[in-house]
């Protein structure tokens, strides 16, 4: 009973309006994106996460986190310029075609042929092509695992890079009956796609 009227004495603005603590500007927000944004350049630079957290005096998992929060919010940002951009883009080639009008009224086959390309820029940013369907015909050539470790090796040491011995694979059969049923039937298929 006590609970109850301690509910009925809230107000529907705290009922549905949760206060927030939320401050952007707070000392404590900045100095976690500085965070962020160093656990980014460090990992820019090649550290691992391990280390990356080690320097920052946090966690591994935290130091991926981190790294993630900045890469989310550069994505976040590119994709709400894209729409901008776009929409610049489509400006100036209404401007370039605007240009263009009266020698294509004149029949010049160079701005014919430009005002054309033009269309075609215009049409591939609306998204007004219809999408083209690429198919594959020629033949699948499986390379035996032994070349590619040679070439890997070849191309280590063009490099100056120490690799370290491949491991001996499994039989095909050894492991798993039912993978190597569908890899034996990819091999007998001579390329034929199903």
């Amino acid at each position: 009973m006590a609970q109850s009227r301690k509910l009925s004495k809230l107000t529907y603005k705290q009922v549905t309006r949760p206060r927030v603590r939320f401050n952007p500007g707070s000392k404590r927000h900045l100095q976690a994106r500085e965070h962020e944004e160093k656990a980014l350049e460090l990992r820019k630079k090649g550290w691992s996460y391990n280390e990356i957290g080690a320097q920052l005096g946090i966690s591994r998992v935290a130091a991926f986190q981190s790294v993630m929060r900045v890469l989310a919010a550069y994505e976040d940002d590119i994709k709400e310029q894209v729409p901008r951009v776009r929409q610049l883009e489509l400006q100036r080639l209404d401007s370039m075609l605007t240009k263009l009008q009266p020698r294509i009224n004149q029949g010049d086959d160079r701005a014919i042929n430009s005002a054309l390309k033009i269309g075609e820029r215009r049409a591939k940013l609306m998204g007004l092509d219809a999408p083209v369907e690429v198919s594959h015909t020629g033949e699948i050539q499986l390379v035996p695992d032994e070349q590619l470790d040679a070439e890997i090796r070849q191309l280590a040491s063009m490099l100056g890079v120490v690799t370290a011995p491949a491991a001996e694979p499994e039989p095909i059969g050894k492991t798993d009956p039912e993978k190597s049923e569908s890899v034996r039937g990819c091999l007998s298929c001579n390329g034929a796609v199903g």
